[in-house]
């Protein structure tokens, strides 16, 4: 064989080679490969899937082959390979029949018989490969080991059974065995590779789900864990309170909590852990779980009403305990006595509070602002006390307000939030604690939001008895 003819043998393979790859990749799209590869539900109906599309691989090779003297060199026995492999014997088996079935009576030649039953044996050995690696695809060089035996069996049956004697094998084998061989290796290797970035790919994209699910059940148990509205009231008083909250990403580290203390007191605490996301989630539980524990063992052992600085204290030393993490809350905790129109609260580095008087008037109270809790041993904390009146209005948010930022990266800033609480002073506290998101929101201008926000308004009013 001269190099033309040489060159046009490699053309030859080169074109069914990727025209088998490209139809290939398209199979492996389809839903009942997946079923095949990633769910091994090896049906009668999926077997007999792979061997038609298979067995056309095997037509297509022969039509596609390239005639020297009176032997077909082609890819045929690539298709049922394949199919063997990946499907089983009824997969195998069934595409080696339709290809070696279609080289019977497509040419006569010297090598009609052994073509065709090798095509058939290329399924069936494939298909016996898969049983007894029960059902797990090879690697790449077992693959291409097992190729490389059916091409020279191949090759062993032509010389064997050869109807021709004129037939010249040995120049065959010169010509054409090194060129088949690497290939159906290539066309093997490639097709491996397009099914495992396929189960990676599967894998993958099963794992994401089964992680948005998890950040919704986690999204829920966190949303359950906050206060509602208040259903008990006190005798003499009644409370309005709104709270809202909306983390960065799926879960977050804001968090807010309240409750009557007694019938003449509520306990209300907003926090922002120096996290985000799951690790901030699992943080804020525990925080929630300190607090509480807390104020607890101060009214059982101390005998005592829990003083807000007392409580920081307590939690701060707890949160210290097994925190390799290192990670640490700024935290804001007060006691409303409506009978006194007092609020006495302690500040760990968290943002200022503001009471909104009904006229519109903007108080900040005077305190003392100290370390995160979480951060240093033997911080100290010191409580305040400042008035509330009825028709006041208690506003308690994290810095995802005010450090909310638009696409100038301008932040919304403690200013902004100032005149919002002004424009909104004669509001109920839902209506002035909606109004301000909605000030953020178009302030931002679509800016994705970098920090939790959550926000807590509340005011009292006295019960003619």
């Amino acid at each position: 064989m001269e190099f033309p003819d040489i060159l046009k043998l490699i053309i030859s393979l080169v074109n069914n080679l990727a025209f088998i790859l490209i139809s290939a990749y398209l199979v492996t799209r389809t839903k009942l490969y997946t079923e095949i590869i990633l769910e091994k539900r090896i049906s009668l109906k999926n077997g007999l899937f792979l061997s038609v599309i298979f067995g056309f691989f095997a037509i297509y090779a022969n039509y596609g082959a390239f005639i020297y003297g009176k032997s077909l060199i082609s890819l045929r026995d690539l298709g049922p390979e394949i199919a063997g492999l990946i499907g089983g014997p009824v997969a195998g088996l069934g595409a080696g029949l339709i290809g070696g079935i279609h080289r019977y009576f497509y040419s006569s030649g010297g090598t009609q018989i052994a073509c065709s039953v090798t095509t058939v044996l290329a399924g069936l050995l494939s298909g016996v490969v898969f049983i007894l690696r029960k059902g797990k695809m090879p690697g790449i060089w077992g693959a291409l080991i097992f190729v490389a035996s059916v091409e020279i069996l191949h090759n062993f049956l032509v010389f064997a059974v050869r109807q021709d004697e004129s037939y010249d094998f040995v120049r065959i084998m010169q010509v054409g065995f090194i060129p088949t061989l690497l290939a159906n290796g290539i066309g093997m290797t490639i097709f491996m590779l397009i099914s495992a970035n396929l189960v990676r790919e599967k894998e993958s994209e099963r794992a994401s789900q089964r992680m948005e699910r998890e950040l919704d059940l986690a999204r829920e148990i966190q949303a359950s864990l906050l206060p509602g509205p208040l259903v008990k009231q006190p005798e003499h008083f009644r409370i309005n309170i709104y709270s809202y909250i909306r983390p960065a990403r799926s879960v977050g580290g804001d968090f807010y909590d309240y409750y009557l203390l007694d019938d003449s007191r509520l306990l209300i605490l907003i926090g922002d852990v120096s996290d985000k996301g799951i690790p901030a989630a699992l943080f804020v539980s525990r925080c929630k779980s300190v607090l509480g524990s807390a104020i607890k063992i101060i009214r059982a052992y101390d005998h005592a009403e829990p003083d807000p600085a007392r409580i920081l204290e307590f939690a701060n030393e707890e949160l210290l305990t097994a925190n390799e993490t290192c990670m640490f809350v700024t935290l804001l905790i007060g006691l409303l006595d409506y009978e006194k129109q007092e609020f006495i609260f302690s500040n760990a580095a968290h943002t200022k509070p503001f009471i909104v008087s009904p006229d519109g008037e903007i108080h900040q109270p005077e305190y003392r602002k100290t370390r995160p809790l979480g951060l240093k041993k033997d911080s100290q904390y010191t409580s305040c006390i400042t008035t509330i009146r009825p028709g006041d209005k208690l506003v308690l948010y994290t810095d995802g307000i005010t450090e909310a930022m638009n696409p100038k990266g301008e932040f919304f800033s403690t200013q902004r939030l100032l005149g919002t609480l002004a424009e909104n002073h004669a509001c109920t506290p839902e209506e002035l604690v909606r109004n301000l998101i909605a000030k953020v929101d178009s302030f931002a201008l679509g800016q994705s939001q970098y920090d939790d926000i959550a926000v807590v308004a509340m005011s009292y009013s006295a019960v003619n008895v």
